[in-house]
């Protein structure tokens, strides 16, 4: 399900930011824009989504399905359909070139790190890449 945003008060002890920090939290931001917090979501962190917003904005309505959206991404296997047999190609690579990298780039990360250490994800990663 969608995980609501908890946006926390500033912290009133915290430093000043430096000149070229925000005095703002981008992450409370982009969830008060969205109504998600899209950064729970593993292996998107606060850039990932500002770019995804960015690129897409912030109505997902047109996609019905995560499905669509990936392959409206480019992100999707090309199906390959001949004498009454099916089988799945590369990515379509249509679509936005700039989110699709990212996200490959994000995914390539989380593959990585689940290799490095155990976390809750590390077991549907571990039978994705069992699979390849």
């Amino acid at each position: 399900g969608d995980q609501k945003c908890i946006i926390l008060p500033a912290d009133p002890i915290a430093p000043p930011a430096p000149k070229q920090q925000p005095r703002f939290s981008l992450k409370d931001q982009l969830c008060r824009i969205t109504g998600v917090d899209l950064t729970r979501v593993a292996g998107l962190q606060v850039q990932t989504v500002q770019t995804i917003i960015s690129e897409v904005g912030v109505d997902m309505s047109r996609w019905k399905t995560e499905k669509q959206f990936a392959s409206w991404l480019g992100l999707a296997p090309r199906a390959h359909n001949s004498g009454g047999k099916s089988r799945s190609g590369p990515i379509s690579k249509r679509g936005n070139p700039v989110l699709r990298a990212l996200l490959f780039i994000s995914g390539l990360t989380l593959v990585r790190q689940a290799k490095a250490k155990a976390r809750a994800v590390d077991a549907w990663l571990a039978r994705l890449v069992e699979r390849r």
